[in-house]
């Protein structure tokens, strides 16, 4: 990443981006700095290839099946929430075109 957001928090690890809005202001509010940064943001990681690379090895169907389908501690609470055809054929295929344009069910 280049600058660091304003209102964004970007921490990448294990090939995973996660993006936390920061504010400022109340709570987690989406002001005109988030409205500015967020799709610079998106640009900037999808030309990062470390984290293109998570869905083209397949560690993210292994990453969303720990949290959608095993028992998340401490609770063992189990989401059950498999991946749609959908979602699959984005991970198989990623790009940035829009969910309706990959079959639907």
């Amino acid at each position: 990443m280049t600058e660091a957001p304003e209102s964004l928090r970007i921490d990448i690890y294990d090939s995973v981006a996660e993006i936390v809005i920061t504010g400022p202001g109340k709570g987690n509010a989406m002001g005109p700095a988030f409205w500015r940064e967020f799709p610079r943001t998106f640009e900037q990681l999808d030309r990062d290839d470390s984290v293109r690379a998570m869905a083209k090895s397949g560690d993210v169907a292994k990453l969303y099946d720990k949290w959608f389908l095993q028992p998340i501690p401490p609770a063992n609470t189990k989401v059950n929430l498999p991946a749609s055809e959908a979602t699959k054929a984005a991970w198989a295929n990623p790009s940035d075109k829009p969910l309706e344009e990959y079959a639907q069910p």
